[in-house]
């Protein structure tokens, strides 16, 4: 799965969940199965917002495959439960859908072209169409796709139905048939790739689908030439072939995937080349700014991978600021600068960085072989709040974990703002703001 997109493949798993409880409830309507479509479908739109979209595919087609596969249906019920399940969904996922799109005023216009038919056609021959997927599973889900969309069963046909169908989707090349205009408009707003990741589990679903069916033709062939072949010789025959020519071939394949794909997930923290570095730097810190006076931040990010040191704030006891693109990049007003200005406004008085930076307003400390620079900025701003458009004197009380506190002097006015996060609970007073944070 491509980086950044994690939380909308976890939102394929309610969501695969709940289109196999759609296609129950459209065969027998019944109230259970709404509330369990109704669940699933929330967990999905908590997960990400592409689940809207993925909705919006699937139900229809659903029912297109129950009307097609010309199985008795009740529709008057199974419709009014659905879509009771699906505004239930929508109202589970409302406490974050609400705030999300009410703040559509501030969100940048994000899209990336997709690929052409061509491309397609090309990845799909070249076995690299998806990112991470074996070649033979490419091949096994490709037939297999095809070949349900012979299938009477609703919910297989649907499988296969939906594999072609996001792959037009994660297309370009359609668009065209609308003006350069639209074109324009839909490269500026929407994701097409993403629409590959829809496709995936399906292309999965079919291949898999066509293993069994080629085991279950098999088995069928075994059982009727079994009296022909049960020869002791043949057996042996066999067992030598497959121990000579079968066997090392699946064990060194077995071997790979494993390395690949399944260990290579637990033991990458281990075999990182700067994982000392690492272990050295969050011990160092701990220590060396202990006592440190005054609020500040830590930076990192900047001019290497902005991922690569990120999972170092779970060993830090100091606020780390991520100086590159994060979520925050979907809104027009991002906090990934690394100018004086941004570090200022930010407090940041150290920069953590894989790579040496020449900057005039940074000073190296330390670094930390084979190659972790740290520096200081030599702008820091050790107070923890601004006070603009106004004028007179603030004192800061208190500023721990669970609550900060200023005095303000007699005649001090203007806008206050904290350099840390945002507090629903703060209250202001007469001569005190005080703010105690949520446990």
């Amino acid at each position: 799965m491509d980086a950044g997109v994690w939380t909308a493949a976890l939102g394929l798993i309610p969501a695969l969940i709940g289109t196999a409880r759609i296609a129950a409830l459209l065969a027998r309507p019944r109230g259970r199965t709404a509330a369990g479509v109704a669940v699933c479908v929330g967990l999905a739109l908590l997960c990400h917002p592409i689940h809207l979209v993925y909705f919006a595919i699937a139900v229809p087609l659903l029912c297109a495959c129950r009307f097609y596969s010309e199985e008795h249906t009740a529709w008057r019920p199974a419709l009014l439960l659905l879509v009771g399940a699906l505004l239930s969904g929508a109202l589970i996922a409302s406490f974050w859908l609400v705030p999300y799109f009410s703040a559509a005023a501030y969100a940048s216009e994000i899209g990336t072209p997709g690929p052409t038919l061509a491309d397609l056609g090309n990845g799909i021959v070249a076995g690299d169409l998806f990112s991470r997927m074996l070649p033979l599973a490419m091949a096994f889900g490709l037939v297999g796709s095809l070949l349900l969309l012979k299938a009477r069963t609703p919910l297989v046909l649907f499988s296969g139905l939906m594999v072609f169908v996001c792959l037009a989707l994660s297309s370009s090349s359609y668009l065209q048939l609308f003006g350069t205009e639209i074109v324009e408009r839909a490269h500026d707003r929407i994701v097409f790739p993403r629409f590959l990741m829809l496709a995936k589990p399906f292309w999965y679903v079919a291949g898999a689908w066509l293993l069994v069916q080629c085991i279950m033709v098999a088995g069928r062939a075994g059982e009727a030439t079994r009296t022909r072949t049960a020869s002791a010789i043949r057996r042996a025959a066999l067992l030598v072939f497959v121990a000579v020519m079968v066997a090392p071939l699946l064990f060194q394949a077995t071997r790979a995937f494993m390395r690949n794909e399944v260990l290579r997930l637990t033991e990458w923290n281990s075999k990182r080349e700067d994982r000392s570095a690492r272990v050295a730097f969050a011990e160092w810190a701990q220590t060396e700014f202990q006592n440190t006076p005054g609020f500040f931040r830590i930076a990192h990010g900047i001019g290497e991978d902005g991922h690569r040191l990120s999972d170092l704030a779970l060993y830090l006891p100091y606020p780390f600021y991520k100086a590159s693109f994060t979520p925050t990049g979907h809104f027009k007003h991002n906090i990934d600068a690394s100018s004086p200005e941004a570090f200022r406004a930010t407090n940041v008085r150290y920069v953590l960085s894989g790579a040496p930076l020449d900057r005039e307003d940074l000073q190296l400390v330390t670094i930390f072989p084979p190659q972790l620079n740290v520096y200081e900025f030599k702008e820091w701003n050790p107070g923890p709040f601004v006070i603009s458009e106004g004028a007179g004197e603030v004192e800061l009380i208190k500023f721990e974990g669970e609550e900060i506190v200023l005095r303000a002097g007699a005649g001090a006015h203007g806008r206050l703002r904290l350099n840390v996060s945002y507090f629903p609970k703060g209250t202001p007073r007469a001569t005190m703001w005080r703010c105690r944070l949520p446990p």
